[in-house]
C-alpha cells in the first residue's frame, strides 16, 4: 500500500488498466482453451468410436470362423496407427482371439458389449463396438431390415492414446496465449500513451 502511494495519478490509472488487461487475458485464454478442450475431445471420441465399428465389420467373418490368424492380420492392421495403443478382438464369451500392441488395463466391469462404449483414463480411451453377423452396414440399411436381430458374434477393443491431444492443446494454449499477450500489450502501450488525456484534467 505504501508503494502505491507513491504513485501519481497517472501512474496508478496505468497500473490499473494493466491488471485490468491481464485478468482479462486470463479469461479470455482460459474459456478458449476449456471450449476448444472440450470440442476436441468430443470430436476426437466420436472418430475414435466410428473407427472401432469399422474395426468391428472388418473382424465379422474372422470371428465367425473363429480364425485366429485372419483375426490377428486385422488386428495388426488397425495397431499399426500411431494413435492406437492396443487392438484386440474378442468372442462373445470375452475369449481373447487376437490382440496386437501393449497390454493397457481397460475398465470393463458392468460394460455391455453388444453395443458400442467407451470408457477413459488419465492417458487413454478405451472404445468398444460389438460384432455382429452380416449386419448391414449404414444405419439407412439396418433401418430397411427392420427389426431382424443379426447374431451377436463378439467384440472389438481399441486402446487410443491421449498423448497427440494433449500435445496439440498445449500448443493451442501456448499460441493462443502468446496472441492475446501481443494483443494487450498493444493495447496497453496505446492506452499509457494517452492516458494523460485523462488524468491530467483531474490533477489540474
Amino acid at each position: 500500500m505504501k508503494a502505491l502511494t507513491k504513485l501519481d495519478l497517472r501512474q496508478r490509472y496505468n497500473l490499473t488498466v494493466l491488471i485490468a488487461l491481464a485478468i482479462a487475458g486470463y479469461l479470455l485464454v482460459l474459456c478458449f482453451y476449456l471450449v476448444t478442450d472440450r470440442y476436441a475431445k468430443e470430436y476426437t471420441r466420436h472418430y475414435w468410436q466410428e473407427h472401432a465399428g469399422i474395426f468391428a465389420e472388418s473382424a465379422e467373418y474372422s470371428v465367425t470362423l473363429g480364425a485366429k490368424a485372419k483375426s490377428e492380420t486385422i488386428a495388426n492392421s488397425f495397431a499399426a496407427d500411431r494413435n492406437v495403443i492396443k487392438a484386440a478382438i474378442y468372442t462373445k464369451k470375452h475369449e481373447l482371439l487376437a490382440v496386437s500392441g501393449k497390454n493397457v488395463g481397460c475398465t470393463t466391469s458392468g460394460r455391455d458389449f453388444s453395443r458400442p462404449n467407451f470408457s477413459e483414463a488419465d492417458s487413454h480411451w478405451c472404445f468398444y463396438a460389438p460384432v455382429y453377423q452380416d449386419r448391414p452396414a449404414g444405419e439407412f440399411e439396418r433401418q430397411l431390415v427392420g427389426s431382424t436381430v443379426s447374431p451377436y458374434l463378439g467384440y472389438v477393443e481399441l486402446v487410443i492414446s491421449k498423448a497427440e491431444l494433449t500435445a496439440l492443446m498445449y500448443q493451442i494454449l501456448i499460441m493462443s496465449g502468446l496472441i492475446v499477450l501481443v494483443i494487450l500489450v498493444v493495447i496497453f502501450a496505446v492506452v499509457r500513451r494517452f492516458s494523460g488525456n485523462c488524468t491530467e484534467p483531474m490533477v489540474e
